[in-house]
């Protein structure tokens, strides 16, 4: 069975792909207040409007632009998944350390 390392997987085509949309997705996030052309909560406009120069992705049924939402959403969804992360890394490593001292390790050595 061949199986790559982290380091082996970054340096494919798809790992670099991957990264890049994710380090795009962060920057995003982070500069979100100074990108996006509303507040969060700003009814910028008319509902339902076409995108044009002032909204880029246009308006939704209550007239806030989507544009910002996307933004500011993504800046939820990556704390949320941070936060899932690494609540996994803690239990899957207590729960690795605490098999190995009371159980003994896997490989029967």
């Amino acid at each position: 069975m061949h199986e790559k390392t982290v380091s082996q997987r970054l340096k494919t085509p798809k790992g670099i792909a991957g990264l890049t949309i994710l380090a795009f997705f962060i920057v995003m996030a982070a500069t979100a207040p100074l990108l996006a052309p509303y507040g969060f909560s700003d009814f910028s406009s008319q509902p339902l409007l076409s995108p044009d120069n002032a909204h880029p992705l246009g308006t939704d049924d209550v007239g806030r632009d989507i544009f910002t939402e996307l933004l500011y959403g993504s800046r939820t969804s990556l704390t949320v998944a941070s936060v899932v992360s690494l609540g996994v890394l803690v239990i899957g490593t207590s729960e690795g350390y605490s098999q190995d001292m009371w159980v003994g390790p896997l490989t029967g050595s």
